[in-house]
């Protein structure tokens, strides 16, 4: 589903000039035909004359009535008091010689004016003309013609019309299409500067970034640490003002397109709430996500727009809230044709809005009181794309709001359902589950993550509540086979009520499980192998496999367990080594430098040059395993040397080696100009280390050389 584009040039004065010339001509057209036919059927009579000619007096322009006979003739039978002011003509001249007037018409027009008007008399097709003359003072006037036919008794066809001054409006015609001209002029300097300054910036930052990275996985002292993560911080910061530019120009520019593909909805949910997740956990803010059991987990839609929507307001969430929650809430209601109502609510408990500034929030730039970019920052942008993405996928978005009492923001979205064959819930069927916390945001949240699995889920606001259910239970025969307790912070002692209720007889068989703050994250959780822990934000999946491995095996939490449980404190590093031959062409230095460094730890053999020309001599010298690709650069651009490349290779027969575009150009259309000439791939800067790495693993398997059966055997 494509953007709506902007409307062609003069489409605006088009619907101006007709809704002031098209009710006036309608009116006219009555009036002339009325009377044409009195003075036809009274002409012997001054009275019917006179009649007409009063009445012609008080239309503006000139009325005129002409008769053309059956060999071509043409004269004039009435004219009225306006040729003069419209030809400067007397009437009188024209009813003795219709030529007078065609003489003061422009040459092109009187060319074809007989032939047009011969043939619309035998059709009697509406006259309907617009032309230039020349005035006596020589000034070039425009007039609009319009007149109706009538066949009469004779055969020959009584015209009668009006000619109206059109000057004026041709004048504002050619000025408006003049000032159009000068916007679709000034929008495109102003895309090409935009674009011109996110290469600009992205360039460098691609080495900002870069060298952040690099050093961050050096030996760095604790503060040397913290101020090297302030810097990545600040400039991916300074990347996402960038993003924000960038799309709402894009947007503007109707240049942005909506896809239309299978996602997971929950998936995209639980990943917006973990890139928030770090600076909810830096404000000390409880971070919730609570899906509706009727939410289908398969969808139809954009997957990478619905994720930027769901950023951006969870974004400002956590950026306006000092203290409480912001919680992600996701329903639906369904419908007879496969397609579902989705509704998605951002909740937060922070400073809220006033309802005077609540509309302009979603226009470009705009910030609900000035002094809140002083104190917050931002560009002011991020509700406006919210409400341009939205609107774009077919949806609306609502705020409710009220200073002091936080903010609610609803999207709504209607998506189509796609069938979900995940059995990976049926372990859980039937089971008891008991969650644990004093807050019931919290429980909620928890619980939503299992209510498709058909388990038993009940709920205890505080440890003595615990107890007596968990007693209960075990009494009643039916025990829990897995207890979920969160509200556990490292040094409380929460962490000795989870042992001292793994300690009871009553839980021997059930499963613990415990919800951890994002500050366990690293080395911290290690201190505590003998708790099954899962660090917030809590995905489904891992609280899912982690429940169903415990469940399998209670209360011992050997390393597989472990390892489940902490899927998201601690990732493994791929050290791999991919072992291949890279060709790197980029200009920058410190962009060269970045490339080395991500390839070298990659275990490649990297040659890096300059320019496109010398990119095209290096790739026909040897083989590469992969080309990346900068497209702007001196002496030769990127996809000119690409162009080249790819000539040789049919040239010579040789198979095509993966090139990747690499470059800070950042629109769609420069990505579509990049695989048009001949890349495989595209890579916007600045980019990270694994997202180089998961390119370059991408590509591997389609190089020349990594195809040989000789490499396949050398390498196992």
């Amino acid at each position: 589903m494509a953007a709506t584009t902007p409307q062609p040039e003069g489409a605006l004065l088009d619907r101006l000039v007709a809704s002031w010339l098209a009710p006036l001509r309608e009116r006219l057209g009555k009036i002339l035909i009325s009377l044409g036919q009195r003075l036809t059927g009274q002409s012997a009579t001054a009275t019917g004359g006179d009649r007409f000619a009063s009445l012609a007096s008080m239309i503006p322009g000139v009325v005129y009535q002409r008769i053309v006979s059956q060999n071509g003739d043409i004269r004039y039978t009435y004219m009225s008091e306006g040729s003069r002011e419209v030809f400067g003509v007397a009437p009188e001249e024209v009813l003795k010689d219709s030529e007078v007037l065609f003489k003061t018409y422009s040459d092109d027009y009187k060319a074809s004016f007989r032939q047009k008007l011969i043939a619309a008399s035998n059709t009697l097709t509406k006259w309907d003309v617009e032309a230039s003359i020349v005035a006596p003072d020589g000034q070039i006037r425009f007039t609009h013609a319009i007149a109706n036919p009538e066949r009469l008794p004779d055969g020959s066809v009584l015209w009668t019309g009006l000619i109206l001054d059109a000057t004026r409006i041709k004048k504002a015609e050619d000025e408006l299409k003049a000032a159009n001209r000068s916007v679709e002029a000034a929008n495109k300097a102003k895309s090409m500067f935009l674009a011109n300054m996110s290469h600009e910036i992205r360039t460098p930052m691609n080495g900002v970034l870069g060298m952040a990275d690099l050093l961050l996985k050096t030996g760095l002292t604790a503060r040397q640490n913290r101020l090297l993560h302030t810097l990545k911080h600040s400039a991916q910061t300074l990347l996402a003002i960038i993003n924000d530019v960038l799309d709402i120009s894009r947007i503007e520019a109707g240049r942005f397109s909506i896809e239309n593909e299978d996602f997971n909805l929950r998936l995209c949910l639980e990943d917006a709430l973990d890139l928030c997740a770090g600076a909810a956990y830096h404000k000390g803010l409880e971070l919730n996500l609570i899906v509706d059991e009727n939410l289908p987990t398969l969808v139809k839609g954009d997957v990478g727009r619905l994720r930027q929507v769901l950023i951006n307001l969870l974004g400002n969430a956590v950026k306006f809230t000092s203290a409480g929650e912001a919680t992600l809430r996701a329903g639906c209601t369904h419908s007879s044709d496969g397609y579902v109502q989705v509704t998605i609510d951002v909740i937060d408990t922070g400073i809220g809005i006033d309802a005077a500034a609540k509309e302009k929030l979603f226009a470009p730039f705009a910030q609900a009181d000035s002094s809140i970019t002083r104190r917050f920052g931002g560009t002011g942008l991020g509700l406006a794309i919210t409400r341009h993405l939205v609107t774009l996928m077919g949806g609306d978005v609502d705020l409710e709001s009220e200073i002091g009492k936080g903010t609610k923001v609803t999207v709504r979205l209607a998506m189509q359902a796609v069938a979900d064959t995940d059995a990976a819930t049926r372990a859980l069927a039937g089971k008891r589950i008991l969650i644990v916390d004093d807050r019931s945001r919290v429980r909620e949240t928890l619980a939503s993550k299992l209510y498709e699995t058909g388990a038993e889920i009940e709920m205890a606001g505080s440890e003595s509540e615990a107890t007596a259910m968990i007693d209960a239970a075990f009494t009643s025969g039916n025990p829990f086979c897995a207890i979920i307790i969160d509200r556990l912070q490292p040094g409380s002692e929460s962490i000795e009520v989870v042992r001292s209720i793994q300690r009871k007889p009553e839980v021997a068989g059930s499963t613990v499980i415990a919800v951890v703050s994002m500050n366990w994250r690293g080395d911290t959780v290690g201190a505590y192998t003998d708790i099954v822990a899962l660090a917030k934000p809590v995905r489904r999946g891992d609280l899912l496999a982690a429940l169903a491995v415990q469940i399998s095996a209670p209360n011992r939490p050997d390393e597989s367990t472990v390892a489940i449980a902490q899927s998201e404190i601690a990732a493994p590093v791929n050290d791999e080594r991919l072992d291949l031959h890279v060709l790197v062409a980029e200009d920058n230095p410190v962009n060269q430098e970045v490339a080395r460094e991500y390839l070298g730890a990659f275990g490649c053999t990297v040659v890096v040059v300059e320019n496109g020309e010398e990119a095209v001599a290096a790739a026909n010298a040897r083989d590469y395993d992969i080309v990346l690709m900068d497209c702007q650069m001196p002496v030769l651009d990127g996809l000119s040397a690409v162009r080249q490349i790819r000539a040789g290779e049919r040239r010579c027969g040789n198979k095509a080696v993966p090139i990747i575009a690499v470059t800070a150009n950042a629109y769609e259309s420069d990505r579509v100009d990049a695989l048009a000439a001949g890349m495989d791939d595209y890579l916007v800067k600045p980019f990270s280390d694994d997202a180089l790495r998961a390119m370059i693993e991408k590509w591997k398997a389609s190089s020349p050389r990594w195809r040989r059966p000789e490499v396949h055997a050398g390498r196992g």
